[in-house]
């Protein structure tokens, strides 16, 4: 039987309305749930399956790290990744992930803008895997958050195919805004290092592994489906203009835009 809206009461009218309306829009244009309802297990799952977890996941993330990266450095971003990455082993070992990376673009500055503005790029979803080796001992879940200072950078991860961090990007390990100390090479000369990485335990116990070495590949599908656009690449994402920032994003897009502007 055909949905009839004039057989509900008011009250109901505007609720049932949103939720065809919403099940009608591809998953880039529906809202992210409420971050607040997510518990422990969805911030520190490393394994996601759809566009909307990984946002939540990355929102969260950057809420909880974001103090420790230099502001400088932020502002000096090409791109930002996000990773939750599960690891464990013992003497060798693993480790797979899965997140998101936005890039850094610039508006168009006008005559009464005289500053161009830095906004932030819809999202694109990764995976992550690799092995390690050496004095490794136990697991933990942990997530990441890299933050890629070169034009170069932001490219290989456009690739359609998987890139190696410290072959095709060379990864370093973040200073930390809380150690002044620790800037002092670094200020002002952020492209001495294609990309910087900053790591947070979630839970477990985990000793002498970093994401070095680590493959990291676009996750095809999940975009796929999230901009319901089978063939949309990461290029097409990240650097493109035919793909406008989703609304689905608009909670990683506040905390970035509060902390960095």
């Amino acid at each position: 039987e055909m949905y009839n809206s004039s057989h509900l009461p008011s009250t109901l009218h505007t609720p049932v309305e949103n939720f065809f309306t919403q099940m009608n829009r591809p998953p880039c244009d529906q809202e992210v749930l409420d971050l607040e309802r997510m518990g422990v297990l969805d911030k520190s799952n490393p394994v996601t399956f759809t566009m909307a977890s990984s946002i939540r996941q990355a929102t969260s993330m950057f809420q909880s790290m974001h103090r420790e990266i230099p502001l400088d450095l932020l502002r000096h971003a090409k791109a930002l990744c996000f990773l939750t990455v599960a690891k464990a082993g013992f003497v060798m070992s693993g480790r797979i992930g899965t997140g998101l990376i936005v890039a850094a673009k610039q508006t168009q500055s006008s005559q009464q803008q005289q500053q161009s503005r830095t906004y932030w790029s819809a999202p694109s979803a990764l995976g992550t895997v690799g092995i390690g080796y050496g004095a490794l001992a136990g697991g933990d879940i942990t997530n990441y958050i890299i933050v890629l200072t070169t034009a170069q950078a932001v490219t290989a991860f456009c690739e359609p195919s998987s890139i190696r961090l410290g072959a095709e990007v060379g990864i370093a390990l973040g200073p930390s805004s809380l150690t002044p100390q620790a800037l002092s090479t670094h200020q002002k000369n952020w492209t001495l290092h294609s990309a910087y990485c900053y790591g947070q335990s979630r839970a477990g116990f985990f000793v002498g592994i970093s994401l070095e070495g680590s493959l990291i590949s676009p996750r095809h599908d999940v975009n796929a489906k999230f901009y319901n656009r089978p063939q949309v690449t990461p290029a097409e994402i990240l650097l493109g203009s035919t793909i406008p920032p989703p609304q689905a994003s608009q909670p990683l897009y506040t905390v970035l835009d509060q902390t960095i502007q």
